[in-house]
């Protein structure tokens, strides 16, 4: 009696003729970098397009909408929906404007998600990344190397000229760091050129004299090198006295008071928490100084000031912060401004529009992201180790940033980031866990996509 087989051999699966789609992978290379610098209308438009179209391509594989991605949409559609209904009265503009400022995020972490299920290969996506951080660090240097004599100048005046840095180039040091000793393997980039990618983009950081990029990269650096993937309250706790005693130091023996230390990197890297000081400075001069305590101590009067069910779910989208006083906050001439819709601070900026409920949901959102990549950090059979640990990097970064330059609700500064967030959480919420399923005979062998 003769039977005939029900599934395809190792060796027959292996022949299969491989497909490779390449536009998701330069997509993310071109999309980072040129989020740094195209007009926001733009790049906003490029976003939804692509999005678009891979999910046209992903529905079109007869996909269905995947758990891990749902719950990381769920929280930002609670806040879109919050805000809206808070909102509703306010000035047009403004409205539509913070309606933007939170969908933002979601679109471009929902874009990550996507290409990485479209691509099929976390490495190539990766690699991608670091692509779009080497396209971001060389021209930023390349400023040092036309007009080498800035270099002399003070860090606030270098920064004029050269630029502040791009959060790119911190990104893909990140993945370049937790794939030490794997950038063959792991990366699938030859050694010296993930050497030079390294070299280029830490240069592209410190020459940038920003505090936050420094603080993102030794934080993203620890965990994307395991640091937080156990014992987690234990090494954060260290990691605060750490750098208590460093910034004690610092401040020990830089004088903060003086005109010299607010136009130095050290100096301004001492007066860190001075200038986040929350408190309602009365003169113009401080103010000017310590500006970030100054918003956030006034968006705290703003929220107080509410409605009880206000102080739950916010004043909605198009509410306004008082500052009591005219800032010129653009730079440019009579563009001083009273009520400023947007802030520095994340969570104030979450706090007033949103209330407690739109902090909580945004904490439980990058919560999810963090465990996941815990999940993945702590090992087990085919885990993404690297990935997870990355993906917790990525989840940090976001929980600081916010707190300094709004985070995921900046423009479009961390967009590197939260791009990265979605591929990563695809990454590790894939099927690599999961036992290999033999294909049927008659089906179609599984292509590589």
């Amino acid at each position: 009696m003769r039977h005939e087989r029900l599934y395809y051999t190792p060796t027959e699966l292996a022949a299969a003729a491989p497909r490779t789609v390449w536009w998701p992978a330069v997509s993310i290379a071109l999309l980072c970098p040129f989020a740094a610098v195209a007009p926001v209308s733009l790049v906003t438009g490029m976003n939804l397009y692509l999005l678009l179209l891979v999910g046209i391509v992903w529905l079109g594989g007869r996909k269905s909408p995947e758990a891990p991605f749902l719950w990381a949409m769920l929280p930002f559609v609670l806040l879109l929906a919050v805000g809206l209904v808070a909102g509703v009265g306010a000035p047009r503009y403004l409205y539509l404007k913070d309606a933007w400022y939170f969908t933002n995020p979601a679109t471009i972490i929902a874009l990550g998600y996507l290409f990485h299920r479209i691509l099929g290969d976390t490495m190539r996506g990766l690699r991608a990344f670091v692509v779009a951080g080497l396209l971001v660090a060389i021209p930023h240097l390349l400023k040092f190397a036309i007009n080498p004599q800035i270099l002399t100048e003070e860090a606030t005046q270098i920064r004029t000229v050269a630029g502040t840095g791009y959060f790119p180039a911190a990104a893909a040091l990140l993945l370049l760091v937790g794939w030490w000793g794997a950038w063959r393997d792991g990366l699938r980039l030859p050694q010296w050129l993930a050497a030079t990618a390294a070299t280029l983009c830490l240069a592209s950081v410190v020459l940038s004299f920003s505090r936050t990029l420094a603080v993102v990269v030794v934080l993203g650096a620890l965990a994307a090198l395991g640091y937080f993937a156990r014992r987690e309250w234990l090494r954060v706790g260290g990691l605060v006295l750490a750098a208590a005693f460093g910034l004690g130091v610092l401040q020990s023996t830089v004088d903060t008071s003086s005109v010299q230390s607010k136009r130095t990197f050290l100096g301004k890297l001492a007066r860190s928490m001075e200038e986040m000081d929350v408190q309602e400075f009365r003169s113009t001069a401080a103010i000017n100084d310590n500006f970030r305590g100054y918003e956030t101590s006034r968006a705290l009067a703003t929220w107080r000031a509410g409605t009880p069910a206000q102080l739950v779910f916010g004043q909605g989208f198009g509410a306004q912060v008082d500052l009591g006083i005219f800032q010129n906050l653009s730079g440019t001439p009579g563009g001083a401004v009273r009520f400023i819709p947007i802030l520095h601070n994340g969570y104030m900026f979450l706090l007033v529009k949103t209330g407690l409920a739109g902090v909580a949901a945004y904490l439980a959102a990058l919560a999810g992201f963090y465990l996941a990549g815990r999940r993945a950090a702590r090992g087990g059979p085919g885990a993404p180790v690297r990935e997870g640990r990355a993906l917790q990097a990525c989840a940090i970064v976001m929980l600081v940033t916010t707190w300094v330059i709004a985070g995921a609700f900046n423009k479009f500064g961390m967009f590197a980031f939260l791009m990265l967030m979605g591929y990563l959480l695809a990454a590790v919420s894939g099927p690599h866990a999961a036992p290999a399923a033999r294909t049927p005979i008659g089906s179609s062998p599984p292509t590589r996509a």
